[in-house]
């Protein structure tokens, strides 16, 4: 596949994640720096100068802080917001372990639904199931991250999609090598997430069981890491699957900042 196949979504998100990966080169020898395939973030507050961060946003568009507290998200906040940025609040769930189990028995317990199959991203995909998954995440209001690292080529990572017999694509599930391994506090972290399912497949299960997938797929490719995912605050959905996969907030936030000149909105996802 050649790289502009790597980029899926509307013409901005497009743009977004090639930015991205372009700084990506810059800066992934710096333990500071996290990238899972949209934009280069920061791992914590304390990493965050404010060089770096106006450098990220400048090039990108977008960054993010990975790990803040409540009084740290406000002041990152209150800063960006002055100057026409705005910031989206995740609440940080995390699991190990307890989530790999977790997700096996999940994965044995659970069937794809009649007329449903199991398709993970590789180099061998069609444009055909790629067009239908770039569906999928817009009518889901999700932003598909670099495809090079979803097919593990980049960096370590993974992307399960269920497809129906006529091609059409109603869940997805992903994960990705996330955090710098030589950061000293959060070096083991891998992004997890992008569950998102049709509207007339959802009460199926298939966020769970593509999730559980997608964490068995991940643990293998990056074995002992740390499984991170953002949940809006509030969505309980989200919180109920992360909870059947043995994951828990681990009283922390993410911030995740974009210039809405760059996204319309003002968000990489719903």
């Amino acid at each position: 596949m050649s790289e502009g196949r790597d980029y899926l979504g509307s013409e901005a998100q497009r743009a977004v994640l090639r930015r991205g990966r372009a700084v990506y080169e810059l800066v992934k020898d710096d333990p500071r720096c996290t990238y899972y395939g949209r934009g280069v973030g920061v791992c914590t507050f304390a990493d965050a100068d404010d060089a770096l961060m106006s450098s990220l946003l400048t090039l990108q568009g977008t960054t993010t802080i990975a790990k803040v507290t409540a009084d740290e998200h406000a002041t990152v906040t209150a800063q960006m917001n002055a100057q026409g940025v705005s910031v989206t609040r995740y609440d940080r769930w995390i699991g190990s372990d307890d989530a790999l189990a977790r997700a096996n028995e999940i994965i044995s317990e659970t069937k794809l639904p009649k007329g449903l199959t199991l398709h993970e991203i590789s180099p061998d995909t069609t444009p055909e199931t790629l067009e239908a998954f770039q569906q999928l995440a817009a009518s889901c209001g999700v932003m598909i991250p670099n495809l090079a690292l979803l097919r593990n080529d980049l960096r370590p990572g993974t992307c399960f999609v269920a497809m129906t017999e006529t091609g059409e694509a109603v869940s997805c599930g992903a994960g990705a090598a996330f955090a710098h391994h030589g950061h000293p506090t959060m070096g083991r972290e891998a992004w997890w997430g992008m569950l998102a399912t049709a509207e007339a497949w959802r009460g199926h299960r298939l966020a769970l069981f593509l999730g559980a997938h997608a964490i068995v797929s991940l643990r293998a490719r990056l074995p002992g890491c740390t499984i991170m995912t953002g949940v809006q605050p509030g969505n309980a959905p989200s919180e109920a699957v992360c909870s059947k996969l043995g994951l828990a907030p681990d009283g922390a936030q993410v911030a995740t900042i974009v210039d809405p000149a760059a996204l319309p909105g003002g968000k990489l996802t719903s």
